[in-house]
């Protein structure tokens, strides 16, 4: 019996410990079940962080990648305007290289200024063809050199050189005109330009200097001052004449007042037609612009109006119709051709119309192209001259003039007397020989 329940003591103690066992395996399996859920809840937390990152990583992907894309924008963008900007390099580097040629073709083209570049101390570093023709010197020879070379030995000595760099730096700019040397030794006459050359700040980086030869002009311009001083005198001597003539003119008309012999008095009254009709001519050509021809055709009509004065006819019945031209004719020609003029003209006022006739006088003039001459028509309608008048035979002086002018222009005449007297004078521009 005890055997028995020391049995059933023992299998119970041992289920005690199994049940006991079996508690602790269900603690740890309780446990490790809570350690498993804690661990799933770690795992999800990290799942789900795990997912948030990946979906952070997802973006920050993304944004690398347009940044990535946007980079390379930038780049094909950047390419494209570095590669505009190297043409617009390349055109520019090329237009300034031709405009350098250009200006370079031009300075050099230029050859009546000599155009000369200076650095700050006075050292020729350019020289066009222009100076090379002007001052003698070559580029290779005056290259290097001091620009005073082209100045006088007596101004280099004086230190002008110097002083014309200091009054353009000082002034900005300084033209004037001075005696300049060239290679060969000879001096010319220059108008001269200095200008100081200055970089955007303003620093000196040398001088241009222009020089033109001016000695022709100079010249040219004292040969003008000549010519019009001249002329100055040749119109005082034109007046002198005039006035000469005049005084002349005067003291025949002081003299004829104590005659009164008629023949006589005819004979001072043409005279003294005669010396109006030569002054009449200085006079024109005193108040002329030009001193050498003066208008014919003007001057008849002046002279006209004078001898109508003269002979007291300006406000009788005869009256007088003129056709005129303007012909050009020298002192030479309008002086015989004018006291021609005087003699045909006072001879009708004398004669033509007595008794206080009325009448009419036409003088003519005009150029007869294809003849290549000039014609003076003087005609009246008056009473005429004897049937058997010679010319050649007259007694009279004045249409004896009239013969022997016309020869000594060489020129010719015809007289016509019907219905009046017609007087054709044909007659070119006389040429003498240069008088010694």
């Amino acid at each position: 019996m005890s055997d028995a329940r020391e049995d059933s003591n023992l299998v119970e103690s041992r289920d005690r410990e199994t049940y006991q066992a079996m508690l602790n395996v269900l603690d740890d399996f309780d446990k490790d079940r809570l350690m498993a859920s804690n661990t799933n809840a770690a795992i999800i937390n990290i799942l789900e962080d795990f997912d948030s990152d990946k979906k952070l990583i997802t973006s920050t992907n993304r944004a690398v990648i347009n940044i990535l894309e946007d980079l390379d924008e930038s780049k094909k963008e950047t390419e494209s305007l570095n590669r505009l900007l190297e043409q617009r390099v390349t055109r520019r580097t090329t237009e300034l290289a031709q405009a350098e040629e250009l200006f370079r073709l031009l300075v050099d083209g230029v050859k009546d200024y000599s155009i000369i570049v200076l650095d700050p101390s006075g050292k020729v570093i350019s020289w066009n063809d222009g100076a090379e023709r002007i001052n003698g010197y070559s580029a290779s020879e005056i290259v290097g050199n001091n620009f005073s070379c082209l100045y006088r030995t007596e101004d280099i000595a004086n230190h002008q050189p110097e002083r014309d760099l200091k009054i353009a730096l000082d002034t900005g700019e300084y033209a004037y005109e001075s005696s300049r040397v060239r290679k060969d030794g000879s001096v010319f006459l220059a108008d001269v330009v200095i200008t100081p050359l200055r970089d955007e700040l303003g620093n000196l980086r040398g001088y241009g200097k222009v020089i033109r030869n001016i000695t022709e002009r100079k010249e040219a311009e004292a040969r003008d001052r000549e010519v019009m001083r001249q002329e100055i005198l040749l119109k005082e001597i034109h007046h002198r004449v005039k006035n000469n003539l005049q005084i002349i003119s005067s003291l025949l008309f002081l003299q004829s007042t104590l005659i009164d012999d008629p023949v006589m008095l005819d004979v001072l009254l043409e005279s003294q037609g005669r010396v109006k009709s030569i002054a009449l001519i200085h006079e024109k050509l005193y108040k002329a612009h030009d001193l050498e021809k003066l208008s014919f055709g003007e001057y008849i009509n002046d002279l006209i109006i004078e001898m109508q004065h003269t002979y007291g006819t300006l406000n009788t019945k005869i009256n007088f119709h003129m056709e005129l031209e303007p012909i050009m004719i020298s002192i030479d020609t309008a002086i015989p051709c004018g006291l021609i003029i005087h003699e045909v003209v006072s001879n009708a006022l004398q004669h033509a119309f007595p008794e206080d006739v009325e009448g009419d006088i036409w003088v003519k003039l005009y150029k007869d192209n294809d003849k290549e001459c000039n014609i003076l028509t003087i005609f009246d309608n008056g009473v005429g001259l004897p049937e058997d008048y010679n010319i050649g035979k007259s007694v009279s002086l004045g249409l004896k003039l009239v013969e022997d002018l016309v020869i000594q222009i060489g020129g010719e005449y015809h007289l016509e007397n019907k219905n009046g007297v017609k007087f054709t004078f044909v007659f070119n521009e006389v040429s003498y020989k240069e008088r010694t």
